[in-house]
């Protein structure tokens, strides 16, 4: 029998209570982490819309040969099919990329003004000797947990038969929590 005086919470009631903050941290910890890497595509959008600019701007620039020959509109295009890209991510502090890495020493990179000085998580590939005249296509690259599973960046433009640039108004993602 307990006594008037005697209050307190049963063994089955702390239970209860123990197991329901269980469920709901474990459901918040899902949750957070997907929103910790959809946080993380903001560096992704920031590269896309720099390595635009740069290509936008290039495209729009007039350009010669040593001669003087005046050079018909295009994207910078190098003799590879694709622009360099920094070695993979993982094995650096925190997954990250170091920053100021050597391959934007090289072109399409320096016609385009563009560099990561600071760690990142995105890897940027510059596509567009495919056709450089007409086609533009820009991808970053994300390995976010270091699982080989990419998280894929892109945005594109090609040129209409009247010379106006056509494209992605925004980044589009492809498995962009991986």
């Amino acid at each position: 029998m307990i006594r008037r005086g005697e209050r307190g919470f049963t063994l089955i009631e702390l239970m209860l209570v123990v197991a329901i903050i269980g469920i709901l941290a474990s459901i918040g910890g899902v949750a957070w982490m997907r929103y910790v890497k959809k946080a993380r595509t903001a560096e992704a959008a920031g590269h896309l819309a720099k390595m635009w600019s740069g290509s936008i701007a290039y495209w729009e620039a007039d350009h010669a040969t040593s001669s003087g020959v005046l050079v018909a509109r295009q994207f910078p295009c190098d003799a590879a099919l694709d622009s360099p890209v920094e070695a993979t991510c993982c094995g650096n502090p925190g997954g990250r990329c170091l920053g100021n890495d050597p391959v934007y020493q090289n072109e399409p990179w320096k016609s385009v003004a563009f560099n990561i000085s600071d760690p990142h998580l995105y890897r940027p590939l510059f596509r567009a000797c495919t056709d450089p005249k007409s086609n533009l296509i820009l991808e970053v690259w994300g390995d976010l947990d270091c699982d080989t599973n990419l998280a894929v960046f892109t945005r594109r433009a090609t040129v209409n038969a009247s010379g106006d640039l056509v494209g992605y108004g925004a980044p589009a993602g492809l498995n962009e929590t991986e």
